[in-house]
């Protein structure tokens, strides 16, 4: 087994995780372990407040210890190890990180993880069989480039996270699943699963590496990838042509020059795109311009034998992190869409916040477990909608398993509805249909 500490109120500048910031973690772990056949634990899931010498991270409540719970459930953890049953005594974490009181009486973070427990025990054999619906989307995590980057003397590996987490959380707000793939993953057999592959600000690229890049094109399927792909070989001398290692012919571009920028608006179609960091400007070959900085093109789309491939000279999701421009948002789901990945559910939203919310969808042989997660502080109350491919061939009974809850439902052969649910701030809903 294989698995990743979770601390999602830990101290830092990074705290607290945000939604996609959670997902991010524990898709890439996730993902790790499935590459390998080996089951998804959590090492260490936080129960108590962070402490780091003089540094305190904001309070941990019982709500927050039952959501972490059943996120790392949802996505395909099976194992819980709660850090820790008392407080820190001594050192550098004093008085941080306990499940109980500092005495080791219990209190209401106890009460509802040992709710939890119960909850997953009695229904062992559904938990330990659920799956998270197969993703559609590749994100690819490039360790060549983390090494370069050291290499350069940059400031850090910051640029490739940011990036990541914009694309990651498009593709959580579109509804959809997202895989990580390590770049041997590129190496497999199985890459048709996926209809769409981003590539995040990846500046060196082996020759296997691209000659599985340029296959998986050829045989339809499509790649966003970010500027300066391939600007230098594995061994970190410079490409001839960037894209390199004959990339330049998939994405039908040549690189004419790359410039540091602050936030700079992008021409796309009737909207402005937001570009962050850095901007790379093309020479088109075979491929489309389609937008454009100071007449020049910046994105460019070329078809490919049977494929597509986007190259987008703007880091697209560190863009969209940093900037939360609507724009890019829907410019990437868009081309999710054209890669005919549709999602997994969809909601209508009554009252509160829908950036908060968070549903993720579980098979466990002809049972679905559907997650709600409410990670903001108001109550939402909203519709859900489950197309029926994701759902038992029959369905006979929606129920609450975490709460004392009941939900209007209606079943049709093309879909399941859920009418007025209604989450309170930070609380979560596990729902299973049968």
């Amino acid at each position: 087994m294989w698995g990743t500490s979770f601390y999602p109120k830990h101290t830092g500048a990074w705290m607290p995780l945000k939604p996609h910031h959670m997902g991010v973690a524990l898709d890439a772990s996730r993902s790790s372990c499935e590459s390998k056949n080996k089951p998804f634990w959590i090492g260490e899931l936080q129960s108590g407040h962070g402490v780091t010498g003089l540094r305190f991270s904001v309070p941990v409540d019982e709500f927050d210890v039952e959501r972490w719970s059943w996120l790392a459930i949802s996505h395909d953890a099976k194992g819980l190890n709660y850090y820790a049953w008392l407080p820190m005594s001594c050192g550098y974490e004093v008085s941080g990180f306990g499940l109980a009181n500092y005495d080791g009486s219990i209190n209401n973070k106890v009460i509802r993880a040992g709710k939890v427990s119960e909850i997953i025990s009695k229904n062992m054999n559904l938990f330990l069989k659920a799956k998270a619906l197969q993703a559609k989307v590749g994100i690819l995590y490039n360790i060549e480039t983390h090494k370069t980057l050291a290499c350069l003397r940059a400031e850090s590996a910051e640029i490739i996270r940011e990036d990541i987490f914009g694309m990651y959380k498009a593709m959580m707000q579109m509804g959809v699943n997202v895989d990580f793939l390590h770049i041997s993953d590129l190496l497999r057999e199985d890459l048709k699963q996926y209809h769409l592959i981003m590539i995040p600000f990846s500046i060196v690229i082996d020759q296997k590496s691209a000659d599985a890049i340029e296959k998986y094109v050829r045989s339809g399927g499509v790649v966003l990838a970010d500027g300066r792909l391939g600007w230098m070989k594995e061994d970190g001398t410079l490409q001839e042509k960037i894209p390199g290692s004959g990339l330049e012919k998939v994405f039908g571009c040549e690189e004419l020059y790359t410039r540091e920028i602050q936030e700079q608006a992008i021409d796309y179609e009737d909207c402005k795109l937001s570009a962050y960091r850095y901007l790379t400007v093309y020479r088109k070959t075979t491929g489309i311009p389609k937008a454009f900085f100071n007449g020049q093109p910046v994105i460019v789309e070329n078809k490919y034998h049977s494929g597509l491939a986007i190259m987008v000279g703007m880091l697209i999701g560190l863009a969209y992190e940093k900037t939360e421009n609507r724009n890019n948002l829907e410019f990437l789901k868009q081309i999710a869409q054209r890669a005919g990945i549709n999602p997994d559910y969809s909601t209508s939203i009554t009252s509160g916040q829908e950036d908060y919310l968070e549903v993720r969808i579980s098979r466990s042989e002809e049972k679905t477990i559907v997650f709600l997660f409410n990670h903001g502080d108001e109550a939402i109350e909203f519709d859900l909608l489950i197309p029926s491919n994701n759902l038992p061939a029959l369905v006979n009974n929606v129920k609450c398993i975490n709460a004392d809850q009941k939900f209007e439902y209606q079943a049709c052969s093309k879909a399941l509805s859920i009418k007025n649910i209604f989450i309170q701030g930070n609380h979560t809903v596990v729902l299973l249909i049968e």
